[in-house]
């Protein structure tokens, strides 16, 4: 195993090369540390190995702050992810569906059902399929218990109009 050195921190975001310019600094707990100059608060960053990071560029004086800006940024992905819209998508199979291309449908919902998404699962009866309407709930139900990917019922099975339908979520 090899010692790696941990890699400094150059990271000053937007910088204009003001050495000897006023700036407002905050501290990394948000408390104001009042006005210094550029010098000195760069070379706090690099003693308690933080970034120097702008936050206002169009005030005078402008606002610096000392933060960690990979765990920031970090944050933000993490919140994006957490407001990710959840969309419902579908997958239809019919009453004479074969074997593989109902195996290539469960792939596609447990890929659906992996990203997160809700899977409405619509099972389609045409013309006199329509007089066969246990055995067309028992294939639902089969095809929904044939899933890898664990899940869990949002929606019973339910009488519509064209057949029946479910829905599911991870």
């Amino acid at each position: 195993m090899q010692f790696r050195p941990s890699p400094q921190r150059k990271r000053i975001k937007n910088i204009n090369n003001q050495e000897n310019n006023q700036i407002r600094l905050i501290g990394e707990d948000g408390t104001q540390l009042g006005l210094t100059s550029f010098s000195d608060a760069r070379n706090k960053a690099e003693e308690s190995g933080l970034d120097l990071v702008v936050v206002s560029q169009n005030t005078n004086p402008q606002v610096y702050r000392l933060m960690d800006y990979g765990k920031y940024q970090y944050q933000q992905k993490k919140k994006e992810h957490k407001t990710r819209e959840i969309k419902i998508k579908g997958v239809r199979i019919g009453f004479k569906t074969g074997e593989n291309d109902l195996m290539v449908k469960r792939k596609r919902a447990e890929g659906f059902l992996k990203k997160g998404d809700k899977v409405r699962l619509e099972i389609f009866l045409r013309g006199r399929e329509k007089a066969f309407q246990h055995d067309a709930r028992k294939k639902l139900e089969e095809f929904v218990k044939s899933f890898e990917e664990p899940y869990k019922v949002e929606q019973y099975i339910k009488r519509s109009p064209r057949g029946f339908s479910m829905l599911i979520s991870s």
